[in-house]
């Protein structure tokens, strides 16, 4: 459910919010800054990985990565 449709909700707006934001950063401003969101989301699966679970934590992990994926993609293949 998380992963699923909650996560590919938060991409789908990161997707939407990362055009409006590319079109007045410009490609390489976008690039780097979303870049480093999306290196910071996962850097947050270290949490889960290492086994301290807490599923609202989990939660925000998962959302924000896709959200910052989203952002990046839409700077890297516009």
């Amino acid at each position: 459910m998380i992963t699923g449709i909650a996560g590919a909700s938060a991409g789908v707006l990161g997707a939407f919010i990362g055009g409006a934001a590319l079109l007045r950063l410009g490609h390489r401003q976008a690039l780097l800054g979303f870049g480093v969101l999306q290196a910071v989301g996962l850097a947050g699966y270290l949490f889960i990985v290492a086994g301290v679970a807490r599923p609202a934590r989990d939660g925000a992990i998962v959302y924000f990565e896709q959200f910052a994926d989203g952002l990046s993609t839409v700077a890297l293949f516009r």
